[in-house]
């Protein structure tokens, strides 16, 4: 009898000071898959018609509704029994209504033909730090905090005028983002990782060449006789910027992964 009372204190015992350890069962990293998505009806995720006029782009033209979506692996390793460190490498591409961002001489304009809207790109690097309210880090209710590079482009971007075929060339930029999220973790027979949540992002460049409910974007004059000229690429690096902010202005989240 007393071996049994020594044998069930000792097990106690171990399993109040495993309890105290960050982690869980004495995993502490995760790697994962996150889905992060959000409804839009100021833009559009598709190329478009393979080639539309000026009657065709300004007169009428719709853009429905699509969904931002973007693909990020993350990297999470609990530092103590609230707070993990991670970190997020993301990926997204896009389009961008020339119609909607830029501001084309009209003179020129009813001649320019279009091949396709504008596609974009970005890649990300981001440090976040969760906190968990309610239990032990990696599991539960956590507040993400983040900071981190966005890098974007645009593709080269061809058109026709009065017969004459243009291609600007791809441009690049990056921008720091700031943000902070909420979520949930689960966990699946002790090894599977779910999660869920919503994030709110602010990347420093970009928000006046957004386009959303709440915000009128500033247009960037566009010349299509001057062809790859500076002003002319900047026009489409705002674009770009306009609708990379966007993508990661407001998510909700949907992630799997693996306990380590």
């Amino acid at each position: 009898m007393r071996v049994y009372v020594a044998f069930l204190l000792v097990w106690g015992s171990s399993l109040a000071s495993a309890q105290s350890v960050p982690g869980y069962l004495g995993k502490r990293l995760s790697i994962s898959y996150e889905a992060a998505f959000f409804p839009t009806f100021y833009n559009t995720n598709n190329p478009g018609e393979e080639t539309r006029t000026y009657e065709a782009i300004y007169e009428g033209s719709s853009t429905g509704v699509s969904v931002n979506y973007q693909n990020h692996l993350k990297f999470d390793y609990a530092l103590s029994k609230r707070w993990s460190i991670g970190l997020d490498v993301g990926y997204l591409t896009s389009y961008a209504r020339p119609e909607a961002h830029l501001l084309v001489f009209f003179e020129t304009a009813q001649n320019w033909i279009l091949q396709e809207n504008i596609k974009v790109s970005a890649f990300n690097t981001i440090l976040s730090f969760k906190r968990f309210s309610r239990h032990f880090a990696p599991l539960g209710v956590y507040w993400d905090y983040k900071v981190g590079l966005v890098s974007y482009s645009y593709d080269d971007f061809d058109y026709i005028l009065r017969d004459r075929e243009y291609t600007i060339p791809s441009e690049g930029g990056s921008s720091f983002l700031f943000g902070m999220g909420y979520g949930v973790n689960r966990v699946v027979a002790d090894k599977v990782l779910l999660s869920f949540g919503i994030d709110l992002n602010y990347m420093l460049k970009g928000y006046n060449n957004h386009i959303s409910l709440f915000h009128d974007l500033e247009l960037s004059e566009f010349n299509p006789a001057d062809g790859p000229s500076p002003a002319n690429k900047e026009a489409l690096l705002k674009a770009t910027e306009g609708r990379v902010f966007s993508h990661y202005l407001v998510n909700f989240k949907v992630g799997v992964g693996l306990l380590l």
